[in-house]
């Protein structure tokens, strides 16, 4: 339910088995919501972290932890993340996918609802 940032220490000397080093991430107003999924940033967005909640909101982390930005996603709830370069792909339910530029959660819009079938 919560977020955490691992890495290996920068010092360690240790052969064979590393040890992890766990800081938690900084979640604001958001530090009572469950996350059931993350994405990590590429290219020029490689120093940021994307999650979802269950409750609908997608948020951004900078490098050093902290929440940068929120939006909410207007959907009931959440299920996946996926990024590209440029964009976020959040899978809402009821088969939305809601789409935003991943510099600064701008809503670009919803992709079409496949054909039933």
């Amino acid at each position: 339910h919560h977020v955490k940032f691992w890495s290996v220490p920068r010092d360690s000397k240790q052969k064979g088995v590393l040890p992890l080093e766990g800081k938690a991430a900084i979640l604001g107003p958001h530090r009572a919501c469950r996350f059931v999924d993350v994405a990590f940033g590429t290219g020029s967005r490689a120093g940021f972290c994307y999650a979802i909640t269950t409750s609908g909101v997608l948020v951004q982390f900078n490098a050093q932890r902290k929440l940068e930005r929120s939006v909410n996603l207007m959907a009931e709830h959440t299920t996946s993340l996926a990024i590209s370069d440029h964009y976020l792909f959040c899978g809402c339910g009821d088969g939305i996918v809601r789409v935003f530029r991943a510099s600064d959660l701008f809503f670009l819009g919803s992709l079409p609802l496949p054909d039933s079938l």
